[in-house]
């Protein structure tokens, strides 16, 4: 089984491909320090696993078309990709022909926050969006991103929408928790890193609360 692995992180989700479903993955990241991470980690899985440091929005340029692969998965991050239709697009040049699989895992805009948002508020989160890299042209409901994908050429799309307490809740506390530890235990960390943590867990804790965001676990076909 061939699979790319788009945006891997520090090769968590490469590791469980190539061993527990003994697939041959080319993963891709534009963040140096993941690939560099990542690459460490993987090394005595060299004949299984390929990490390429590139950008999703320019597969062309670092893996042939030569072959098709069975799979395309991306975890938490098409939202920062410019644009995710675009890479949509693209990743059906690599899908193996009637029945190659395209899975992520995302976020959507909130259909209530659409209606109800007042300009300004509107304007703040675009704003937001634009300072985390997030292009405003990914920012769809579910229902507009199942019909983007169909348009594109996708068959068999299916669009799950997860509890946001649950995802961003969950990542909320993971935060909180790691922070208690490292105050309980003493464990040594610098005054930057112990605000991004408290930080992160205020943030996650607000998405987790107002509707702003739907994450979505995504799927597609190739014809």
């Amino acid at each position: 089984m061939f699979v790319i692995d788009v945006g891997f992180g520090c090769g968590d989700s490469c590791i469980l491909l190539a061993e527990h479903y003994k697939s041959k993955v080319t993963g891709i990241t534009n963040e140096l320090s993941q690939w560099k991470v990542a690459s460490k980690r993987t090394s005595e899985l060299k004949n299984k696993i390929t990490l390429i440091y590139g950008s999703a929005d320019n597969l062309g340029r670092h893996i042939s078309t030569k072959i098709f692969y069975d799979y395309i998965i991306s975890i938490d991050s098409a939202y920062h990709y410019n644009t995710r239709w675009d890479f949509l697009k693209n990743a059906m040049d690599y899908l193996k022909p009637n029945g190659g699989i395209i899975g992520l895992y995302d976020l959507c805009i909130d259909p209530d926050f659409i209606k109800n948002a007042s300009s300004t508020k509107l304007a703040i989160f675009k704003s937001i969006c634009m300072a985390v890299h997030v292009p405003i042209a990914n920012l769809v409901t579910p229902e507009e991103y199942e019909k983007r994908l169909i348009e594109i050429g996708y068959k068999n799309v299916q669009i799950v929408t997860l509890k946001r307490s649950e995802v961003f809740g969950g990542l909320s506390k993971s935060f909180e928790a790691q922070h208690d530890a490292v105050m309980k235990y003493g464990i040594g960390m610098t005054m930057s890193n112990r605000f991004y943590i408290k930080v992160s867990s205020f943030f996650f804790g607000l998405l987790g609360a107002k509707p702003w965001l739907v994450p979505v676990m995504v799927k597609g076909e190739k014809s």
